[in-house]
Parts: structure tokens; C-alpha cells; sequence
């Protein structure tokens, strides 16, 4: 005798296995299953979860995909290439939003649209932004300080630079923050004291693998009232320079340029041997080449100012090439 097949499986059963897979399964596995798979698949109730962040889908179909929740969207994951306009709709369509997740490399200009569309979600609990939004981060907390009153989780992601106006900002207006976190960072002592004497609520901040602090015992003091403080470096960073005092060609990606800004001043004087330094810009993102220049001048012998730097733009990204001699 047959057993039960799986397409005669009640709905609500379904669907509620169904909350359990991922977006991909959802759009590319259960609607071809059967039909009543694919009925189930288009509950509202499927798609609480949205990770749009490995799926390269058109704007217009990311659209139909926010509109299968009716609603009813709790947690979305935005793509790389999200547009204004998406974030727009996700805003009018999803208002029930708690957790907002925006890639770390995601357009310079989204930095600019959030502040505008926070208001719409009340019940945001989570924000994870990356670095392009460091450029316009006091507006963003400030909208969020206002309009999101259950907000308790901060990520910010890709090695942003935390100075102590980034700090103030945090503690100015996320004071009763709860979960901060700051991983694979750049943070000096100063504002990470800021943070920990203004956010008397954390439970868990993490600032693993995070340059240009030392963890000593004042700031173990002052972070004693954290339940899961983590400040352990885990890796070998990434600009760990100080092991090449032989060092003569330093090359540089775009993620690293800003925090690079910081740390080369502390580094250069070691670099007797340095000959060339090749940053590679992202075109949308602010640089004072002027600024960086005069400190490797200040550091490197008999370093020429006036000719020394060659550009050329190619693929969105500013290739400068410094020449010391």
C-alpha cells in the first residue's frame, strides 16, 4: 500500500517548512516541484526572510520578490547593486522591517538614501551597514534615534574607520545600544573609550581583529559592565607591515586606502628601502591625496613631491602610483 505523498501534505504544514529554506530554494527549487508546492511557496509567510545579497536578479524582479511578502517582510539582506528606487519600495511596501542588512560594499549614494526612508520602519531592531555609510553615519543614527525606538543592534562591516566623532555619534544617539559591533575595524583608544563610557546597556561588543587600540587594564575597567566584551585579535592582520622593514613597493586596495591614512604615518619611518606605493581609489569615495603625499614626504627620504604620482582610471577605480626617490 502507497504511503502519503509529499504534494498531499497540508498546507500550513508546507508553508511551514517552507519558512525554513532560503530565498534561492524559494525562487529556484520549490515552485517546480508541483503545483501545490508552488502555491505554498507564494505564502506571504515564506518570505519573512529576504536574502537578495548571492542572488543577481533585476530591479523590477526584486520588486515582485518584496511584494510576495504582502507586508509582512521582518529581516531583508540587499544586494550589492540595490538602487534607490529598491530601497524606496522596500521602505513603502515593508514597514513591519526589523532587521535591515546593507553589503559592505554597496554604492556610496546609499549612504544618503537610508536616512530618508528609516522613518517608515518602527520596528528596525537591527541596521548592519558597511563603509561607504561611515561617510554619513551621525544622520543615519540620528533618523533611527528618532523614529526606531526598539532599536538595539548596530553592525558596521569592512574595516570603516572609527574616529571619535563616529564614537560621539554612537553614543550621542544610541545610548541604550545593546549589541555593537565593530569586528575587523579601525578604532583608536580614544573613541573606544567614548563608546564604552557613553553606552552604559551594551551586552556584547565586538571589536576582534580591530587596529590602532590596545586592550589595557583601563579599558578591560571600563568595559567591565559588558557581558561578552570580545576584543582578541584571531588573524594575523591584514596590515601587518611592521614584519617588512625591507619593504620597497606597497600596493593598496580600495578597502584599505582609508584606514591606510592612519596607520602609514606610524609605519613609513621603518620603510628606509620604500621606492613605490600604488593606491588603487574607488571613484566614489572621498580621498585627500595631498594629505597622504605630504606624510610620506615628511617620512621617506628625499621623497619628490611635484612628480611624483602618476594617475590613471580604469574600471571605476582611480590607480596612483606614488613614486619615492
Amino acid at each position: 500500500m502507497a504511503g502519503p505523498k509529499w504534494e498531499d501534505l497540508q498546507k500550513d504544514c508546507l508553508v511551514n517548512i517552507l519558512t525554513r529554506v532560503g530565498t534561492e530554494s524559494l525562487l529556484y527549487d520549490i515552485p517546480f516541484v508541483c503545483k501545490s508546492w508552488y502555491r505554498a511557496s507564494l505564502d506571504p509567510s515564506c518570505w519573512k526572510i529576504i536574502n537578495f545579497q548571492e542572488l543577481p536578479l533585476a530591479d523590477e524582479y526584486l520588486k515582485l520578490i518584496i511584494n510576495r511578502s504582502q507586508g509582512n517582510a521582518t529581516s531583508v539582506m540587499l544586494p550589492t547593486s540595490c538602487p534607490d528606487e529598491v530601497l524606496r519600495y522596500l521602505a513603502d511596501k515593508c514597514p513591519a522591517l526589523k532587521a535591515l542588512y546593507l553589503p559592505s560594499v554597496m554604492g556610496i549614494n546609499r549612504s544618503f538614501v537610508l536616512p530618508e526612508v528609516i522613518s517608515k520602519w518602527k520596528n528596525l531592531e537591527l541596521l548592519k551597514i558597511g563603509r561607504p555609510c561611515i561617510h554619513n553615519m551621525e544622520r543615519i543614527l540620528q533618523e533611527i534615534s528618532l523614529h526606531c525606538k526598539n532599536f538595539c543592534h548596530l553592525e558596521i562591516d569592512n574595516i570603516p574607520i572609527i574616529q571619535a566623532e563616529e564614537a560621539s555619534a554612537i553614543v550621542t544617539f544610541l545610548p541604550n545600544i545593546r549589541y555593537l559591533h565593530l569586528r575587523h575595524g579601525v578604532i583608536d583608544q580614544k573613541s573606544l573609550k567614548i563608546i564604552l563610557q557613553g553606552c552604559k546597556k551594551l551586552v556584547h561588543l565586538d571589536v576582534r581583529d580591530s587596529l590602532l587600540f590596545e586592550c589595557d587594564d583601563q579599558l578591560l575597567e571600563l568595559a567591565s559592565h559588558i557581558a561578552n566584551f570580545q576584543h582578541v585579535v584571531s588573524e594575523p592582520s591584514c596590515v601587518d607591515y611592521n614584519r617588512c622593514p625591507a619593504l620597497k613597493a606597497l600596493y593598496l586596495l580600495p578597502e584599505m586606502v582609508d584606514y591606510s591614512l592612519l596607520l602609514l604615518p606610524k609605519l613609513i619611518s621603518k620603510w628606509k628601502n620604500l621606492e613605490l606605493v600604488h593606491l588603487n581609489v574607488r571613484g566614489s569615495l572621498c580621498f585627500e591625496c595631498d594629505d597622504l603625499l605630504l606624510k610620506l614626504a615628511s617620512h621617506v627620504t628625499n621623497f619628490q613631491y611635484s612628480d611624483s604620482i602618476q594617475y590613471k582610471y580604469e574600471n571605476g577605480l582611480l590607480h596612483m602610483e606614488l613614486k619615492c626617490r
